[in-house]
């Protein structure tokens, strides 16, 4: 077929149309590039044709090209799916007993190795099994290791929010949480340790809870003790106020009793000048000895604080004498 092709003349091109491809031929056309010599024929009957379509005649020129290249086509596509649909009838016994043989050798693989599969299976459920047991463990010792605080509404507290009483409770009961070798098995020595240092971050935070509240109790404490101190310092000014209001009044006296005695010395009374005289010396020392027992009865009052605080009798003088000679200036005390 591909030598009648080769041998026709370009005059001669409508009997190639009449030329099939036949059976006997298919499998030496339809093999790599075995189709080439077809094509070029077809293509080299329009080769340099330029379609003028401004003309009834360029336009059926054209036409007649188109439709040539359409015939060829057509004849090589029909040869071509006639010889694939060929093969497949061909290769269609093939593909059976293939596929036969194939199930047949899987069926008897599948027996042959049945033991070995089996095998494999248990062995597989036995890693599954060993795997859950091993994750069940260690999310026992996760829990241990992430061991959390909870409020009473059921959310978790970190250490710093808790208060000394809450973090030794949680330390008593990690304490009393007894880990049984037979549960944790080869990873019991890894739980140990996981509660020991467990037990070792609440004990710390424990501790700093416990200096956390003592400090804030000193605090108040200091607070309360200057809020009495300021109190008993007020009650001290009100009484001084009060003998000073006293003694003035005293001094008013004193001063009317000069007064009246030098009335009466103009006038020539003598002698009861001079007992005018003795009764202010005597009134005068009276009010300097009540002056100093209101001072000592100031200073044991403010002695007596000092010790309420801590202070020995001694400590507690030392401080008030260095108070009176004013070696502290921002600490006063008003008689």
């Amino acid at each position: 077929m591909t030598e009648i092709i080769i041998n026709q003349e370009e005059d001669s091109k409508e009997e190639f149309a009449l030329i099939p491809i036949t059976e006997d031929k298919f499998a030496s056309v339809f093999i790599k590039n075995g189709l080439q010599i077809f094509i070029d024929y077809i293509k080299k009957d329009a080769e340099g044709f330029i379609a003028d379509v401004s003309t009834e005649k360029g336009r059926k020129e054209a036409a007649a090209k188109t439709g040539f290249i359409k015939r060829k086509k057509a004849q090589i596509e029909k040869a071509g799916k006639q010889y694939i649909k060929e093969l497949k009838e061909k290769i269609k016994p093939a593909s059976e007993e293939l596929k036969r043989a194939v199930q047949e050798l899987n069926e008897w693989r599948d027996e042959v190795g049945k033991p070995l599969t089996e095998w494999r299976e248990k062995k597989k459920k036995k890693k599954e099994k060993e795997e859950r047991r091993i994750a069940g463990i260690k999310e026992k010792i996760e829990k241990i290791i992430n061991y959390r605080l909870l409020s009473e509404n059921g959310n978790p507290l970190h250490l710093t929010e808790c208060s000394s009483e809450i973090i030794k409770k949680a330390v008593e009961k990690l304490i009393d949480y007894e880990l049984n070798e037979e549960i944790f098995e080869e990873f019991f020595s890894e739980a140990e340790k996981a509660k020991s240092d467990k037990l070792e971050e609440l004990k710390s935070a424990l501790k700093n809870a416990e200096e956390k509240e003592k400090l804030a109790f000193e605090q108040k404490k200091l607070i309360e003790e200057k809020e009495k101190l300021a109190l008993e310092q007020k009650k001290l000014i009100e009484k001084k106020e009060t003998v000073e209001k006293e003694h003035l009044k005293s001094i008013e006296e004193t001063v009317a009793l000069k007064e009246k005695i030098q009335e009466e010395l103009k006038e020539g009374y003598p002698l009861a000048v001079k007992a005018e005289k003795e009764t202010v010396i005597k009134k005068t020392s009276a009010e300097t000895d009540a002056d100093k027992e209101h001072q000592r009865e100031i200073n044991r009052i403010v002695i007596g604080l000092f010790m309420k605080n801590g202070f020995s009798k001694k400590e507690s003088i030392k401080i008030l004498k260095i108070i009176i000679k004013a070696e502290i200036p921002q600490i006063t005390v008003n008689y």
